[in-house]
């Protein structure tokens, strides 16, 4: 039987590692620009800065169901973009492994992120969310409506990441290869957003509670998938995919952090 395009034993950590940049990026981009600031810019708000933590905008004249479209903007845009990358992925017919996991991780990253505010954020004092539910009637139902989508999409990401997943993981070492690829992008993806943050203009408050609680803690059960995975299935492939060195990919992580740290964290639109 020949082996799918991909087809290998070992990951290659550093190309992981890669692929883990560029999609935490792009994650901060969708929700960051596409999301808040896209709206804002066609509701007619001023943008005065883009970052990977957060988007200044100077919403005054607008009504207040427009600022609550930029407040959510954000986590609708994740929740779009996941759709559009999870789709591809499975409509995709063969493929390098390097994109089906980049598809796959960047589709349940988004996920994780836009359902993790509702979850987590719906009732605190301070976000994207509680700038939506300023000044709304029935603000407690309102809440937990938010906190019950959120808590619903996350734990269907977490089940859907868990099985679409298998295409990488093959019969033998299942959990290890399971957990290079969450546990890898979950800590380098989470570090270099936090840290890209602490150079932008928002200071500590928002790399603990914008970047840092939006990776950390907004993907933070990704780490979880590989304690579920289980034993192979009937359709288990002996030859999973496997995210081998890419120099490709390489160096579109160091470009990426490029991105992150000279454009992105210290803020766009100055």
């Amino acid at each position: 039987m020949d082996k799918p395009a991909g087809a290998g034993t070992k990951i290659d950590l550093l190309t992981v590692g890669a692929i883990a940049v560029v999609t935490y990026l792009s994650s901060a981009l969708i929700h960051e620009a596409i999301g808040h600031g896209l709206t804002a810019f066609l509701l007619g708000a001023k943008i005065r800065q883009i970052t990977n933590a957060f988007v200044d905008t100077d919403d005054s004249g607008l009504s207040a169901w427009s600022v609550r479209a930029i407040s959510a903007g954000g986590c609708l845009a994740n929740f779009a973009f996941s759709t559009i990358f999870l789709v591809w992925h499975r409509k995709l017919r063969g493929g390098s492994a390097h994109l089906r996991y980049f598809l796959w991780l960047l589709g349940i990253i988004n996920f994780f992120k836009g359902s993790g505010y509702m979850l987590a954020l719906s009732f605190a004092s301070f976000g994207d969310w509680y700038n939506f539910l300023q000044g709304l009637e029935h603000k407690l139902f309102w809440q937990i409506g938010l906190t019950a989508l959120g808590a619903i999409v996350y734990m269907a990401t977490f089940f859907y990441g868990i099985r679409s997943i298998e295409e990488f993981l093959g019969p033998e070492n299942r959990r290890r290869r399971a957990l290079v690829l969450t546990l890898t992008p979950y800590l380098i993806g989470g570090t270099v957003n936090s840290l890209a943050a602490a150079l932008g203009p928002g200071g500590m408050s928002a790399v603990f509670l914008s970047a840092a609680l939006a990776t950390f803690g907004g993907t933070w059960l990704l780490v979880w998938v590989p304690t579920a995975v289980g034993t192979p299935r009937p359709t288990t492939t002996t030859h999973p995919l496997t995210v081998t060195r890419s120099f490709g990919w390489i160096l579109v992580g160091l470009a990426g952090l490029g991105i992150y740290f000279f454009v992105l964290g210290p803020g766009l639109i100055r």
